[in-house]
């Protein structure tokens, strides 16, 4: 989980052998650096913590409410969930990031999904592989004072559109 206040949850089994590992990242003051922070973490974290011992790495904004149970049938390579407020959006409502400078562009008619940024996950190495590209352009639009326009979620839409997930998630999951 990714959140600002890393106290709200406890480090206590929720279940018989299920753990909540806490671990801490930087501060940042506002809530666009955090979100656009948050591609490095899990980059660095997959790399350096869950290689070893994790299969699969899920990851979620703190603040998700999840209406029914999330299970297995979600493990594979490399998932996306689509956006719950675009899911039935006509394609000219999608709100990829169309500034060509930015290396988030997607092309007016480039795309056929949006992915929600705050519910991804796959194999410990997908999640890698992808959050390091996001982070890697993240930082190549910050040398040229570009700010992706839905900031992290625009990348992950790039990502996505070029390497497709193995499986998409419905937004009823959220």
């Amino acid at each position: 989980m990714y959140m600002l206040e890393r106290s709200i949850i406890p480090k206590k089994k929720i279940f018989w052998d299920k753990l909540i590992m806490r671990y801490s990242a930087l501060t940042m003051e506002f809530i666009v650096d955090m979100s656009m922070n948050h591609m490095e973490v899990i980059s660095i974290f997959s790399q350096q913590r869950f290689h070893h011992g994790v299969d699969y790495l899920m990851c979620t904004d703190v603040g998700m409410i999840f209406w029914d149970h999330v299970g297995v049938e979600i493990l594979t390579t490399l998932f996306g969930t689509l956006h719950p407020s675009f899911y039935a959006a006509l394609h000219e409502a999608l709100i990829y990031q169309h500034r060509w400078m930015s290396q988030a562009y997607i092309p007016w008619d480039g795309a056929d999904s949006y992915y929600i940024g705050a519910f991804l996950g796959g194999s410990v190495a997908e999640v890698q592989q992808l959050t390091s590209a996001c982070h890697q352009a993240i930082v190549i639009d910050k040398t040229t004072s570009i700010e992706a326009v839905w900031h992290d979620e625009s990348h992950l839409n790039k990502y996505l559109l070029y390497h497709k997930p193995t499986k998409v998630l419905s937004p009823e999951y959220l």
